[in-house]
């Protein structure tokens, strides 16, 4: 009996790469959803989204870094998402990534755009380390709102439904976001809306928040994962891949070792200066050998390249 091709497409949100970003949280999802794009039947194509809030970066708050300190977070960021793209590629084709701005991602304040940059990296990133053999992956930048389409659904994707619901995140906001994702249903004449921003998950058939990927030591905020769409045989099927973020130290461990490097590499890359060396070692002493060794491995060739 043959088969029908499927087509999987791949949501998740809010990774604050920069911040405090929970890296093994996001490692284990990423592992997750491979296992079971590999184990789906007849993978035709994969399209992966990322409804913006990649990195941390706010130019409009003093307590926040600048623009030109941000930066790195771009390249820590193109990195990750490479890291998903080319594992995805190993189990099926990768047709196109597409990125959502989020209220982190773009700033007025110093006229910068910065998920365009993100854009414009990710996509050398890509060209760069792409098999000759292969096309590579687009990698475009969708718009707040923007209807896409899997299978007969129509689907818009929103980084925030509810304005002003950051910040103080009440516990009771979760209703209040779905009952504004339904109303926004018939507004927009759609099938589903997916979206980000508000760091709680929840799943209905019509309405998916998606939670974050940013350390949080609130227990309403501790839930991770994403949500895979699945068109096959006609039919459209919802796989939420959900869990509970780890208690452990790599949000503000990664943070650190991020900053440590990218703001004190010396020109010439791939070379440590004096003062680097001097900020390993109190990464050492504070987290212990073998954590720091276990991350630089992963963040190594991003360092390098």
């Amino acid at each position: 009996m043959r088969v029908a091709p499927s087509v999987i497409h791949i949501f998740f949100s809010d990774l604050h790469i920069g911040g405090s970003f929970d890296y093994r949280s996001f490692e284990r999802f990423r592992l997750s959803t491979i296992r079971i794009v590999r184990g789906w039947p007849a993978v035709e194509k994969i399209y992966l989204y990322v409804l913006g809030d990649i990195t941390d970066y706010q130019g409009i708050y003093r307590n926040q870094v600048t623009f030109l300190r941000g930066l790195w977070q771009l390249d820590a960021a193109a990195q990750i998402l490479y890291d998903f793209v080319s594992s995805l590629a190993a189990v099926g084709k990768v047709e196109a990534v597409y990125l959502l701005p989020g209220n982190h991602d773009r700033r007025i304040a110093e006229l910068a755009d910065n998920l365009e940059l993100l854009r414009i990296k990710l996509e050398r990133f890509i060209e760069s380390r792409w098999g000759r053999s292969a096309r590579p992956p687009r990698v475009e930048q969708v718009e707040e709102g923007e209807i896409m389409h899997v299978g007969e659904r129509k689907v818009a994707l929103y980084h925030m439904l509810v304005p002003r619901s950051s910040g103080s995140y009440s516990g009771g906001i979760t209703p209040r976001i779905l009952a504004a994702g339904f109303e926004m249903l018939i507004e927009r004449g759609c099938d589903m809306i997916i979206c980000g921003h508000h760091h709680v998950a929840a799943v209905t058939p019509r309405v998916t928040l998606l939670p974050s990927f940013q350390y949080s030591k609130d227990p309403k905020f501790w839930r991770r994962g994403g949500l895979l769409l699945i068109e096959s045989g006609g039919d459209v099927i919802s796989i939420p891949v959900l869990f509970s973020q780890g208690f452990y130290r790599e949000a503000d461990f990664f943070r650190d070792l991020m900053m440590y490097y990218f703001s004190r590499l010396s020109q010439a890359w791939g070379v440590i200066s004096k003062k680097t060396r001097e900020a390993l070692e109190e990464l050492y002493q504070k987290y212990g050998e073998e954590v720091v060794n276990e991350i630089i491995e992963r963040i190594w060739p991003l360092i390098t390249h």
